[in-house]
């Protein structure tokens, strides 16, 4: 019901926040919410962005919502699921936004089983080429698995690529050891986790990967490319996981490392549990969460009624927006696109009578 362009989908948000009369509001990473954010800061309900990934779209969205630029777009704050991205937004901060660091925060199992070779690999998240890198990913757990006696692996999600990751596990001819599955509920994710003392990724790029700290939580030892984002924060290399060069011969060393180290996948699984349990569990999140929106509170003097605009005027479309951000097109445009159609039946009568 929210409409075909930004703009309509704005005057929507409005009507039903209108309804709602939230005492914060989170647009997260969504651009017409956080377009719609201008109008209930206004009123002086704080507003929350997200920074969760170092990509085109979400610095797009902090140079049109929280950078110097901003003007009175501003949210009232942004949180970062990692420190690396929170360094690099305050650097272009907006006056009017203030940051702060709030990961994504994962279960903490009270106990798990013990982390032993051979090495059994988890990749789970997206199945998309894009920033997952899932071909090159498939194709090196393929060759660790046949080169490194009794390696065995699974990829766990959804996603665009699923058939090319087939037919590649296919191609490599190994079907008996490596498999795609589909992505399992988050209530089941510590049962599946168990079976398996590896977890992969091999991303361009990253915010603090979830995965990488559910498979943390539950013991299992990191084999990770450097990439930007919060990895660095969650994997020490030769201590809370093993950080790789590249998806080929640093990747198969590091598979045979675990597999031939005496006691290495152990050391690896108690000291990536206390990394998640110093700092990326629910508890953390949840306290900074209440940190955040008790500060923002706080800042509050008065509340104003909100006013719903008749038309919603935009900025300037950031190309980096699009696919997120629709507006209508230009008068230009439109006769454009008429003109177009016309020359079309045009030909089409042509040919006919040919």
């Amino acid at each position: 019901p929210a409409g075909r362009f930004t703009c309509d989908t704005v005057l929507w948000i409005l009507k039903e926040l209108e309804i709602f009369q939230p005492d914060i509001f989170i647009p997260d990473w969504i651009a017409p919410a956080a377009y719609a954010a201008k109008w209930l800061r206004e009123t002086g309900v704080p507003t929350i962005g997200a920074l969760r990934s170092d990509d085109s779209y979400f610095w797009a969205l902090m140079d049109v919502f929280a950078g110097k630029k901003s003007g009175r777009w501003a949210l009232s704050s942004v949180f970062c699921v990692s420190r690396q991205l929170e360094n690099r937004l305050n650097q272009g901060l907006s006056n009017h936004t203030q940051s702060c660091f709030i990961p994504s925060g994962v279960p903490y199992p009270s106990s798990v089983q013990p982390k032993n070779p051979p090495v059994k690999m988890v990749y789970l998240g997206r199945i998309e080429i894009r920033q997952k890198q899932i071909i090159e990913t498939t194709r090196a757990m393929c060759r660790a698995a046949r080169e490194v006696e009794g390696t065995t692996g699974i990829l766990i999600g959804n996603g665009p690529d699923e058939e090319s990751v087939q037919s590649l596990i296919k191609k490599e001819g190994c079907e008996n050891i490596i498999k795609l599955e589909s992505a399992v509920p988050p209530q089941q994710l510590d049962r599946v986790l168990a079976n398996f003392n590896a977890v992969i990724l091999l991303s361009d790029y990253e915010g603090t990967p979830g995965s990488l700290m559910d498979g943390m939580a539950n013991g299992l030892a990191p084999v990770c490319i450097s990439c930007s984002g919060g990895i660095n924060s969650l994997v020490k290399n030769g201590k809370t996981g093993l950080v790789v060069k590249d998806r080929k011969e640093s990747f198969i060393q590091a598979i045979h490392k675990l597999h031939h180290e005496s006691g290495l996948m152990q050391e690896i699984s108690n000291n990536a549990r206390s990394r998640i349990l110093e700092e990326f569990t629910l508890d953390h999140t949840i306290n900074r969460w209440e940190d955040l929106c008790s500060n923002l509170l706080s800042q509050v003097t008065a509340r104003k009624p909100l006013r719903i605009p008749k038309s919603v005027k935009l900025p300037k479309l950031h190309p980096n927006l699009f696919g997120f951000d629709y507006r209508p097109p230009s008068r230009r445009k439109e006769l454009l696109s008429k003109f177009r159609i016309l020359l079309g039946a045009f030909r089409n009568t042509l040919i006919g009578r040919n």
